[in-house]
């Protein structure tokens, strides 16, 4: 995802963030349901001081609803078209997750959404062993990530199917999703090669059953 091509399917991707219909509806459900469950999880489990990293945050619009409080929020995005355009957290740094351009043990917390189900294996590996370098030795993990079994997932993947078989149109709703949440079993394989200990997932309506929120540690 740090080549080039993908940059620009990105930018091709929140190039459309104010004029297609399926991207104000992704838009409406960020904010009024997802940010909600984003408030919720951040509170129980982030301090309420401290550094904070949104590690691929597109819009951030999911975390508009964040309590500041004591906390420093950062939005963190390769691409700088969304940073410049479209995100809307205070302070914001171009950087790529795969080497995090921060210090070892200087954050307190780090979250994303959507963001892992869309690298490969080795990559998954390599961005939780630098969340586990950037991270103190307190800090916490909040990855929100999809599952192929979302209603929202089986929604979307049954009309790219109809409009591929009927119609014979390819649909692309968002770049590569190669690796949305299978089970618990492959979480911890990649939360072991990175050294790091799952606390906690959760799955439930609160978020309408869109993300599988995994909490880790060191």
């Amino acid at each position: 995802m740090s080549d080039s091509g993908n940059i620009l399917d990105w930018t091709k991707y929140f190039e459309r963030e104010d004029r297609s219909f399926f991207q104000k509806l992704l838009s409406f459900h960020r904010k009024v349901f997802i940010a909600r469950a984003v408030k919720y999880y951040t509170d129980k489990y982030f301090s309420e001081e401290g550094i904070f990293i949104e590690a691929g945050a597109g819009t951030s619009q999911s975390s508009s609803r964040i309590e500041r409080r004591g906390r420093r929020l950062i939005a963190l995005d390769f691409n700088h078209y969304v940073l410049a355009h479209h995100n809307c957290l205070g302070l914001k740094v171009q950087g790529d997750i795969l080497s995090l351009p921060v210090r070892s043990k200087s954050v307190d917390g780090l979250w994303n959404l959507g963001v892992m189900e869309h690298f490969t294996n080795e990559e998954i590996q390599a961005i939780l062993k630098e969340f586990k370098r950037v991270i103190k030795d307190d800090g916490v993990l909040l990855l929100f990530w999809p599952p192929f079994y979302a209603p929202f997932q089986i929604v979307l993947n049954s009309i790219a199917w109809i409009a591929r078989k009927i119609f014979h149109k390819h649909i692309e709703f968002f770049p590569d999703e190669m690796n949305l949440y299978q089970n618990k079993k492959r979480l911890m394989e990649f939360l072991n090669a990175a050294d790091l200990r799952l606390e906690r997932t959760h799955f439930n309506v609160f978020d309408l059953f869109s993300y599988v929120v995994v909490v880790a540690k060191k």
